[in-house]
């Protein structure tokens, strides 16, 4: 892991700021957008607020036009491209999850002047000001996130197999205490004192996991996280219409409470506003003061809304990914000690990326 690749971030305010970070791919620009424009119309003229954007492939122009969106005296918004940070890992990426989703694991490494993050997913809305959840106690924790309020339901699916998967492949000793990663407060200088990152990077290495970075820092910290109030990530049922049917009474009251007094709203299954025709009047209300809108509705009223675009560059070059494969596995034969643990270290990512291209091929 070469920390060196990526520039070296310094804050961009010298004090009273929260510094707060997305993930985000050029597919989800319009997403992205209507998160940092919700963001700042709740951030409060007093703070200051460090915005970072870890990506990869956004465009020059998205990226002028999200800054004019959100720029002004007390927020500062900026790109950062981590990826390669990640070069030497065989991350597993599937459906509308992809490399971007594992940015945040990287974030202490690459913000290295920092000591402390909210770190959350885009594809959310703030109805609260990020401040408050900044400045979150974390009780001598390395991080909070809230409890994922779909997860019972997602355990109670006999045909889903997450029962088996949470106690025998992520061997949660409380499969129930689950968390949802898509909004996290990060203590950055305790995450960089005790290797967490890399760490957990290792456990994730030529993996197949369901929900990715989330499954490993589920794994890894294993209910050690400090519990953030619902309110905080409240997730939208709507995305979820595929398990509706398996919430107790109880939950869906619960989940109703905390809509009603959510601080952040998160679209977080698979049914998206901008993919499909569901109830989500306040993500289009912050959509509809971007210059995104109209593309948002296109893709909604179209049902074709492009997901991170995983394995596209893999895709691409599957067969080129295959022939180097081949030629690596011979020559891993030939050489032997410090070349060999290199050579093999790189069979294992171009088999990974021939394997995860293969299934969007």
């Amino acid at each position: 892991m070469n920390v060196n690749l990526v520039e070296d971030v310094e804050p961009f305010f010298k004090e009273n700021f929260a510094a707060a970070a997305m993930s985000a791919s050029n597919e989800y620009v319009p997403a992205l957008a209507a998160a940092l424009v919700s963001l700042a119309q709740n951030a409060s003229a007093e703070h200051n607020y460090d915005l970072i954007v870890f990506e990869r492939a956004i465009t020059a122009e998205n990226k002028r036009i999200l800054k004019q969106l959100v720029e002004r005296k007390n927020i500062s918004l900026r790109f950062v491209n981590p990826a390669p940070v990640l070069q030497n890992y065989c991350l597993p990426v599937s459906g509308h999850f992809a490399l971007e989703c594992f940015f945040r694991i990287v974030s202490p490494l690459v913000l290295k002047r920092y000591e402390r993050l909210v770190f959350t997913d885009c594809d959310l809305i703030f109805k609260s000001d990020v401040w408050d959840l900044y400045h979150t106690p974390l009780e001598g924790r390395l991080l909070a996130a809230a409890i994922e309020q779909v997860w019972p339901a997602h355990l109670r699916m006999p045909e889903s197999g997450f029962m088996d998967y949470a106690l025998h492949t992520l061997q949660l000793k409380n499969p129930y205490q689950y968390y949802n990663t898509g909004v996290l407060v990060l203590d950055l200088k305790r995450f960089r004192q005790t290797n967490a990152c890399r760490k957990l990077l290792e456990m994730a290495d030529g993996k197949s996991l369901r929900l990715l970075e989330q499954d490993v820092l589920n794994m890894y910290f294993d209910g050690q996280f400090c519990s953030l109030p619902g309110e905080w990530n409240c997730v939208d049922e709507g995305s979820f219409s595929a398990c509706s049917g398996y919430f107790t009474p109880e939950e869906r009251e619960e989940m109703a409470s905390l809509r009603a007094r959510a601080k952040i709203l998160h679209y977080a299954g698979a049914v998206k506003p901008w993919r499909e025709e569901t109830e989500a009047a306040e993500w289009w209300a912050y959509a509809k003061r971007t210059p995104f809108y109209e593309l948002a509705q296109k893709r909604r009223d179209e049902n074709n809304s492009p997901d991170f675009a995983p394995n596209r560059r893999d895709i691409r070059r599957y067969g080129i990914n295959y022939v180097l494969y081949t030629l690596v596995k011979l020559l891993r034969h030939l050489t032997w000690g410090g070349w060999q643990k290199s050579v093999t270290a790189r069979r294992n990512t171009l088999k990974c990326r021939i394997e995860n291209a293969r299934r969007f091929r």
